[in-house]
């Protein structure tokens, strides 16, 4: 990377963090063996949650999505084969390739190609930790790859267009949402698909309950519907009754001890983002917890004391922010790059991740850390 792009993004770290942080520090970027490296380092009063932003960048177009092995040690993301693959006319180019990233030092391992399936259009990793799913777009073919080998196994046909995954807590099965209003389950340990479940509308982000009762299914509305969140029995396979929000469902996270559900929605009536607390008792939702600009992302910390959600302005720049479960109140927002494209946590909740821009023309992604407060 020359000088002048250097320049460049120190420039616009420093323009970008008087409007979202209370002091900035220092920025270095340095490139090491075609990795580069970021590393912020914020003063943030008022902030009990943010202590280091760090972000490392794979050779290559990071596009999402993300997720994180469950002992915190690696992170799988989607991307391209390399950064030359961003040009004109395809501004945002499709995903082709897995690509392993070590959660502590960065460094990506050897991108895991998928062949001819289509696009990576989701991941979801199983409890034990084994076996990765990749769903690909068009196509609905859903892949597993073993961890341990990076080798893909056969693919699994689970109905065209998927759009999001997630495995049981106890590891059993699989379940992929369709934009085409379906609901698959599959047997993790036959790879068999069971019968689709029926739902109609748009079917996107899926949570799981932490007993795993129940498969929680963010819906767009079939023409003359409404926008809902739709609570499923894993036991039964039914749908129960659908959850109005008045505003349409982007993000689900549930709490560890299962009595809330927490969904992230851009506001119809605005411009703003919030954050819908609901019941899962009553299926009744609370008052919304305004985020303010596009909210991109949502986790949650594994004891439930603080939500974390990624937002970005209409010029791009990215942010997280702390919610805390408690009281609502935000904390100080932290500067993360432009266009954050979702979060995920480590298991012990000492770190978090997202993707953002660093430079751009043309746009090199990469994987940010954001270590937490008493996190070493």
């Amino acid at each position: 990377m020359g000088a002048v792009s250097v320049l460049g993004v120190l420039a616009t770290y420093i323009q970008r963090s008087r409007k979202h942080l209370a002091v900035f520090v220092v920025v270095v970027l340095a490139a090491v063996s075609g990795l580069t490296t970021a590393v912020v380092a914020l003063a943030a009063p008022g902030s009990v949650h943010y202590r280091v932003a760090e972000g490392f960048a794979w050779p290559g177009f990071l596009v999402g999505p993300m997720v994180i092995s469950p002992d915190g040690r690696t992170l799988y993301v989607t991307g391209t084969d390399s950064a030359g693959d961003n040009k004109p006319p395809y501004y945002w180019p499709y995903p082709k390739v897995v690509v392993p990233i070590n959660a502590v030092s960065g460094a990506s391992g050897k991108p895991i190609r998928i062949g001819g399936h289509g696009h990576p259009t989701a991941l979801a990793i199983t409890p034990d930790g084994k076996t990765l799913y990749v769903a690909t777009w068009p196509s609905g073919a859903v892949i597993p790859i073993s961890t341990a080998t990076g080798r893909p196994g056969k693919p699994v046909d689970a109905g065209r267009d998927p759009v999001h995954l997630a495995v049981s807590p106890d590891g059993k099965t699989l379940y992929v949402s369709s934009d085409l209003g379906t609901l698959t389950p599959i047997d993790t340990a036959t790879g068999r698909p069971g019968q689709p479940i029926h739902m109609g509308g748009d079917l996107e982000t899926l949570a799981f309950g932490p007993d795993g009762s129940t498969l929680y299914v963010a819906r767009y509305p079939p023409p003359g519907g409404a926008d809902s969140v739709v609570p499923v029995s894993t036991a039964t396979g039914r749908p129960g009754k659908p959850i109005l929000l008045g505003e349409p469902p982007e993000e689900l996270v549930v709490a560890p001890n299962g009595k809330n559900l927490y969904v992230g929605s851009a506001l119809v009536t605005g411009d703003d983002s919030a954050i819908i607390p609901v019941s899962t008792a009553t299926g009744r939702p609370g008052n919304p917890i305004a985020v303010s600009d596009n909210l991109t992302g949502l986790t949650i910390a594994p004891d439930g004391s603080a939500l974390y959600a990624t937002s970005m302005t209409p010029d791009g720049t990215g942010t997280v922010t702390s919610i805390s479960t408690v009281t609502g109140t935000l904390g100080t927002p932290v500067l993360v790059g432009s266009q954050p494209l979702g979060i995920v946590i480590a298991p012990d909740g000492g770190s978090l991740y997202t993707s953002a821009a660093m430079i751009s023309p043309p746009q090199v992604f990469t994987v940010t850390r954001v270590k937490l407060a008493g996190s070493r």
